[in-house]
């Protein structure tokens, strides 16, 4: 009895019944099962439709494959040739084992090496689910006796004596977890070139694409390849992200660039808007909403897009001058969070790694006359070398993009990066997604059972479901900065009242400190920092000004002061007496 090449598909029928028995196994070939139950005796008769999975180790099923394969002119019958096939191979065992994964009828999965082991311990449950008429045999005095004689004619399969054997190799070959198609995508993301044959399956080995990722970038090769020429501050602002300048040049512009400006001509406007919607359209149906346009479908979407803003827009109600508050919407697809946050906050972002996208979006811009600002930039990459940049911004939103991440990336590398975030941002919302909705897709084995498994290594920042349901939202704040080195808690955070965006300016205050942040910009440059230590310095002693407890500059982003905590006059008013000595 056989079933199909990849073991998925034929329905064997039971013996002496009507019943079916849907037999897949792995590699292609007779069931060893079912053998096992003719060598007892046993009457396969199940109650009703069952299926039953037989898979051998991978080791001995490719073994058998590539010497089919090497007979059909499909493989070079090589050392190498071996370990090609099977580093390939295995996506088919992957593809074996996650149809299998579904099964909604009564199933048993075996593990063919530990049958040959010890059939008399899988016995009885094999007797119940497909011979239940005959149980009886697991305790029968003649069965012990049938089992070894079955034992001696089906001994494993000794991978030793095959021509290619390797030991090491061999042991790669039990261990494989990773496809290699994605193997090799991730290896040329990193280092510019394809894996050797068999460093190939030693990457298999690696228990996620996460992992995999972080390996690779650990690798002397790889801090080779990215290691930065020594730059100074003015230079690093250029650092490119598909042509991104970084958060802090972004930011950086005039106060004209803030307002609503409609189009000259509103019609060539609208029209090159409405033709750039095309090609999402076709790609997402009526999935995203278009700022600006109508939408005679109603997408599905926009309800969930204007809640996140107006969780926001509640969240940044006490900020009198909004144009301090700097916004990143990650995965921004046809903009629409951005465009209504930039409503109240001019200074959004929105990024995305799809050109067609950011076209839109641009387009949209264009017709609406918004503040928004949209780049094609892989947020990843910003995190992985520049994640200080991050201190430019107030708040992150992850709007239906994690779990795509995740399927790109792996669930470890999602975390890290995720709790990089959380160490430099306020308030980072994200929208989880659950497995039972990527069933269809089959990607449901890529995600975390629980969605929040994925927030679990924020530890420094506080976790809050806002929504549940199909897709959850939550929100991570962060609770601490850490300044050269210092811990700072805060419970509060205020902004400038300044009426130019470009003087930005922050404080945290917690309960026995206080911490001044600047943000550099062509209004608001290094000096404004080093005149503010200048000025505490020179009140040291006498007890009008608060002691320094850390400070730092990294040159582009901002200079931050910790100050302790005094109750009374704003420093600002101490130390307005002192603009003209500093």
């Amino acid at each position: 009895m056989k079933a199909g090449d990849l073991g998925i598909g034929t329905g064997i029928a039971g013996m002496g019944q009507g019943n079916m028995i849907d037999l897949r196994t792995w590699p292609q070939g007779d069931s060893v099962v079912l053998g096992l139950l003719d060598e007892i005796g046993a009457q396969q008769a199940p109650k009703g439709p069952v299926v039953l999975v037989e898979a051998e180790t991978f080791p001995a099923a490719v073994i058998a494959r590539f010497d089919t394969a090497v007979k059909a002119g499909r493989a070079k019958d090589t050392p190498d040739g071996f370990a090609t096939f099977a580093s390939r191979d295995f996506s088919n065992l992957a593809a074996f084992r996650h149809a299998n994964q579904a099964v909604t009828r009564p199933a048993m999965t075996i593990d063919l090496a530990d049958l040959r082991v010890d059939p008399a311990a899988v016995l009885p449950q094999l007797l119940r689910l497909l011979a239940p008429s005959d149980a009886a045999l697991a305790d029968a005095p003649d069965t012990a006796k049938r089992l070894r004689i079955w034992q001696a004619a089906n001994p494993p399969p000794d991978l030793l004596r095959f021509r290619y054997y390797d030991a090491t190799m061999f042991k790669h070959l039990a261990a494989l977890t990773l496809e290699r198609d994605d193997v090799e995508a991730v290896f040329q993301d990193l280092l510019g070139r394809s894996p050797s044959v068999k460093g190939a399956l030693a990457l298999q080995t690696q228990p996620s694409l996460g992992n995999l990722r972080a390996a690779l970038m650990a690798s002397e090769e790889y801090v080779k390849l990215h290691r930065p020429a020594h730059t100074t501050g003015a230079e690093q602002t250029t650092t490119d992200h598909n042509g991104f300048a970084g958060f802090a040049a972004a930011f950086d512009r005039p106060e004209t660039a803030l307002a609503v400006t409609p189009p000259e001509n509103r019609a060539a406007a609208r029209a090159k808007a409405e033709a750039a919607t095309a090609p999402v359209i076709a790609a997402q149906q009526s999935y995203q909403p278009f700022y600006g346009l109508s939408d005679p479908k109603h997408s599905t979407r926009e309800a969930l897009l204007r809640a996140s803003c107006d969780l926001l827009v509640q969240e940044f109600a006490h900020v009198q001058r909004k144009s301090q508050i700097r916004i990143l919407d990650v995965g921004c697809n046809a903009g629409f969070a951005s465009f209504v946050l930039a409503e109240t906050f001019p200074n959004t972002i929105g990024f995305d790694v799809n050109a067609v996208n950011i076209a839109l979006c641009h387009a949209l811009k264009a017709h609406s006359g918004s503040a928004a600002m949209f780049f094609k930039a892989d947020l990843l990459k910003i995190a992985e070398t520049s994640a200080k940049d991050f201190e430019a911004l107030d708040a992150v939103l992850f709007l239906n993009v994690i779990h795509q991440l995740i399927f790109a990336k792996g669930i470890p590398y999602v975390k890290a990066m995720l709790a990089t975030l959380s160490r430099h941002v306020d308030l980072i919302v994200v929208e989880l997604s659950r497995p039972a909705e990527y069933v269809p897709f089959g990607k449901d084995h890529l995600l975390p059972l629980d969605p929040a498994e994925i927030l679990e290594d924020c530890r420094d920042a506080t976790l809050t479901l806002i929504k549940d349901g199909k897709r959850p939202v939550y929100t991570i704040r962060r609770r601490a900065l850490e300044v050269d080195g210092l811990r700072v808690p805060y419970s509060k955070v205020n902004y400038s009242l300044h009426d130019k965006a470009r003087v930005n300016r922050k404080y945290y205050f917690g309960s026995d400190s206080f911490t001044k942040v600047i943000r550099y910009t062509a209004l608001q440059s290094r000096d404004k920092l080093q005149t503010e230590l200048h000025g505490l310095r020179a009140l040291t002693g006498q007890n009008i000004a608060p002691a320094i407890r850390s400070w730092d500059d990294d040159g582009v982003t901002a200079g931050r002061v910790v100050m302790e905590r005094l109750y009374g006059p704003m420093l600002s008013e101490v130390l307005g007496s002192l603009t003209a000595a500093c």
